[in-house]
């Protein structure tokens, strides 16, 4: 049985980026870019104001505050008047600023009369209210490094600096095999010794929130077709997922069934609360995690363990969940050697465990925004100590 910081570094060394394809940017929402991103041309593209207003020489200020007015910009103008001494232009928002013109003048700073307008506000420097040729980025230069996650902020920044297609890594397909003869028919009525099957929707759900359409099957407890299903899933996926029938049990198939279709498993166990049974294998065109069956367990180790495969897939720079460190809000106590992970919330700075950490109950997960980590060399922490937390995507 292996510590969990050796059981990522084993899977995260284990795992490597999938194939570069070149893709339109809206098909890359939520991957990661596979190279590094350099613009195209400087942005803004060309000087342009900032405001509604009207375009002077702020030197021409010196002469007085009455300029005549020769024309206007608007977004989308090309063909623009240059402005002599004493000359101004109206200009809107987004509007390119001739070469003469070195400053704005907001709209409400002025009174038109005529064809002249007078300045009711001086404006206190050059080139205000102007934003300037190069001014976000300039050309050629690191727009967006490799392996930095495509959220959409990222999407339309790159769309906006004349970016129409990237190098992504390609998603790897998906299966997820659900073991168990314990669970009710869909459509069935409640039976006594029968559950409801929860674990392949919750895993097809949070692929999804990736990017990830999996595929999902239930098998019973039985030995000979949970191999046949492991080998056909295995056959088209790049990335297996199984929960249960991963402990010691009398119909516990799982790492057979595995071993039987070509895998050799990297470590089984990991000493930690919930997950235990935790299971990671590899074969040359596939990686396979084998879950424990109850449903904590199940997402616990999907956000700690799966999610930085999927992500170390994608290629990206920093996989697994955003963490960070904060104080406890009140005293955990714990027994045994293993690390315990309790989801939580984040509370005036600190981290409040939730009621109801039981390997088989969820509500308190779907309350939760955080994971806490309680060292397994710890069996008591108090109210302020410190402990690392896991940003649970919501």
């Amino acid at each position: 049985m292996i510590q969990p910081e050796e059981a990522i570094r084993l899977i995260l060394s284990g795992i490597s980026s999938r194939p570069r394809l070149r893709l339109p940017l809206e098909a890359c929402s939520g991957l990661f870019a596979a190279t590094d991103i350099h613009a195209p041309y400087d942005h803004p593209f060309f000087r342009q104001s900032a405001m509604d207003g009207y375009a002077i020489r702020f030197e021409d200020l010196k002469e007085g505050k009455i300029f005549k007015q020769v024309g206007e910009s608007s977004a989308g103008t090309v063909d623009l008047p240059e402005i002599k001494k004493g000359e101004c232009l109206r200009i809107f928002t987004g509007a390119p600023l001739p070469d003469s013109a070195d400053t704005v003048v907001m709209q409400e700073h002025v009174q038109k009369k005529g064809g002249e307008i007078e300045l009711l506000q001086l404006p206190e420097k050059k080139g205000l209210h102007v934003r300037q040729q190069g001014e976000q980025i300039k050309k050629g230069a690191l727009a967006f490094p490799q392996g930095k996650r495509l959220n959409p902020a990222a999407i339309g920044y790159l769309a906006s600096i004349g970016v129409e297609r990237i190098d992504v890594h390609a998603k790897p397909e998906v299966s997820i095999i659900a073991t168990g003869s314990e669970f009710l028919e869909e459509g069935a009525p409640m039976q006594k010794g029968k559950i409801f099957e929860s674990n392949t929707v919750m895993l097809r759900m949070a692929l999804q929130r990736e990017g990830i359409n999996a595929r999902a099957a239930k098998v019973r407890d039985d030995e000979s077709l949970l191999s046949n299903r492991v080998k056909l899933e295995a056959a088209s996926s790049e990335l297996l997922l199984l929960s249960g029938g991963v402990s010691v049990g009398d119909y516990d198939f799982t790492p057979a069934a595995l071993e039987r279709a070509g895998f050799q498993i990297v470590f089984h166990k990991v000493r930690q609360k919930p997950g235990k049974p935790l299971l990671f294998a590899l074969r040359d065109d596939c990686v396979a995690f084998g879950l424990p069956g109850n449903p904590r367990s199940v997402l616990n180790s999907f956000y700690l363990y799966v999610l930085p495969a999927l992500q170390k897939m994608l290629g990206a720079a920093e996989p697994g969940l955003l963490h960070s460190v904060l104080p406890l809000a009140g005293k955990v106590k714990k027994r045994g050697d293993r690390t315990w992970y309790l989801s939580g919330k984040v509370k005036a700075g600190r981290a409040v465990p939730l009621e109801g950490q039981g390997s088989h109950m969820l509500q308190s997960f779907s309350e939760a925004s955080i994971i806490i980590k309680i060292p397994h060399d710890k069996t008591e922490m108090q109210a302020g100590e410190e402990v690392e937390v896991y940003f649970i995507p919501q």
